[in-house]
């Protein structure tokens, strides 16, 4: 019954992972000659997974020239942001540094849809120039289209260590690839998590020195048992009781085969409980979130408490965006707040 009532909601769940986008349109963007291409970096241990670059570029930035020939870099316009609600001062989220080497690194949430789908559109709106690295969990195939086509190996393999280790071993191997930072073009390393990505992305921002800004979309101060049982109790989302989930992952933690939105419930024993708070607490880089006023999954609640308890503490550094009717992934009926955000970013 629990699960049953849980599966009614995978295509919300589902949809968190990128951006937005149906499955249809998804593949065809996959297909299409715009999508991009993926390299395999290989793990030490025998296994792989695949990221995808992809370059911005700001007009008024005298490198870029020759870069965007070269490279092929695509020119992003950012847009109008959305009004922030943050902790005191300063007046706006402290964007990217015009002259900078600016890398954006990208985390998605559940499930294994790959990058490839998503990427360039994914990052319009970001208005600098910067190379984008967006990366796709161990085993998920460079054509994947989502849950339904998980691997058993995808599944043994889909816990925050071990997303948290893959991906710190990639950004020190694109660093070393990388010409040295120089104070003239110094460089900035942003992390931005996705929904579920917020989790591995926070905690790869508290462990690497190299981040320098941490952009959590869709994911806010709470823990994911937390966010559900306010939804629960204010009568949103899907009307799960998320004591029921923890009695159905308590039965059979280590298991592969029983599932919830497509995730066993090995996955979800590792995320559930997770609290963010503490942990984000502890940085003192910038944290920028964005979150839909109408989001069903993660409740921008979440995201305003943030602000609260960072203002408690002392802390100056925590932005929050809140998109009006916007849902899980920025987007609104007639219109999406996602180049919004990466403008706001900008």
């Amino acid at each position: 019954m629990v699960r049953a009532a849980l599966v009614a909601s995978a295509c919300v769940l589902a949809a968190a992972l990128l951006g937005g986008c149906t499955t249809l349109e998804r593949a065809a963007h996959l297909h299409s000659s715009a999508s991009s291409t993926g390299k395999a970096f290989a793990l030490p241990d025998g296994a792989s997974l695949f990221y995808y670059t992809h370059y911005t570029s700001d007009p008024a930035d005298p490198l870029v020239g020759a870069a965007r020939g070269a490279r092929g870099t695509e020119t992003s316009t950012p847009v109008a942001a959305s009004t922030p609600e943050q902790a005191p001062s300063p007046a706006r989220s402290p964007g990217i540094t015009p002259a900078s080497n600016t890398i954006l690194f990208l985390i998605g949430g559940s499930g294994c849809t790959s990058w490839k789908a998503s990427i360039p559109n994914y990052v319009a709106g970001f208005g600098r120039t910067a190379t984008v690295y967006a990366v796709n969990k161990r085993h998920t195939p460079d054509d994947s289209l989502g849950v339904p086509t998980c691997s058993r190996a995808f599944h043994e393999h889909n816990h925050i260590a071990q997303r948290v280790s893959d991906y710190r071993l990639l950004i020190d191997a694109l660093l070393a690839q990388l010409p040295p930072a120089s104070t003239a073009r110094p460089r900035q390393l942003v992390l931005i998590g996705a929904s579920e990505g917020a989790l591995p992305a926070m905690q790869l921002a508290a462990t690497h020195p190299a981040v320098t800004h941490l952009a959590l979309i869709g994911f806010g101060g709470w823990s994911i048992r937390r966010s559900m049982q306010y939804l629960f109790d204010h009568q949103r989302g899907n009307g799960t009781n998320p004591a029921d989930l923890q009695k159905a992952i308590e039965r059979a933690p280590a298991s592969l085969s029983d599932e919830i939105n497509g995730d066993p419930y090995r996955s979800w024993r590792g995320v559930f409980n997770f609290d963010p708070m503490p942990l984000l607490k502890t940085l003192s880089i910038p944290v920028i979130v964005g979150m839909g006023e109408a989001d069903a999954s993660i409740p921008s609640e979440s995201a305003r408490d943030l602000v609260r308890q960072f203002s408690a503490a002392g802390k100056r550094n925590a932005y929050v965006h809140i998109y009006p009717s916007a849902n899980h992934v920025l987007n609104a009926a007639g219109r999406s707040y996602h180049s919004d955000f990466f403008g706001e970013l900008a």
